[in-house]
């Protein structure tokens, strides 16, 4: 068994927002392709500054973190970046550190990827092979309050 490597694009998430609401053009949302690390050990995932840098991302906050080993350190954390691999996407705040992009649990879980230790790639849920399935608990809607429109992505997944 050996470290899970994948493919991953990440995008300035707030270019992408400008780019549905027509204030940028797609091609002009700042993306970065890069060959990440699945890390099943880590809750976030976690961008290298230079990529933090490339993409556009401001970290201007930090938080507390645990690292392997137990040492706690303190580090940036970006604005929100989204990550497209293999067909799915995920969007979330990142950890700013070290020469590796890694993939975290948050990321695996909104994508509804599994790793595949034995053949050392990520796979879709057995349960949902072709598609991302998102889990609630509970979700209800009142009576008579009005939906969200459904509008397409301005750069398409």
């Amino acid at each position: 068994m050996g470290e899970v490597r994948v493919e991953v694009e990440l995008f300035n998430y707030v270019e992408l927002g400008m780019a549905e609401r027509g204030l940028l053009d797609h091609d002009e949302v700042t993306r970065v392709t890069v060959t990440g690390v699945v890390d099943t050990g880590a809750t976030n995932s976690v961008v290298p500054r230079e990529v933090a840098d490339r993409l556009g991302v401001l970290y201007d906050t930090t938080e507390e973190v645990v690292v392997a080993g137990g040492a706690v350190v303190t580090v940036p954390i970006t604005q929100i970046v989204e990550f497209r691999a293999m067909g799915r996407h995920a969007m979330e705040e990142c950890i700013v550190m070290g020469e590796e992009v890694l993939l975290g649990q948050f990321f695996l879980e909104q994508t509804d990827f599994f790793v595949d230790s034995r053949n050392r790639r990520l796979i879709g849920n057995p349960d949902n092979p072709t598609r991302r399935v998102l889990k609630v608990r509970r979700a209800e809607r009142r009576s008579g309050a009005p939906r969200s429109p459904r509008r397409e992505p301005a750069c398409p997944r």
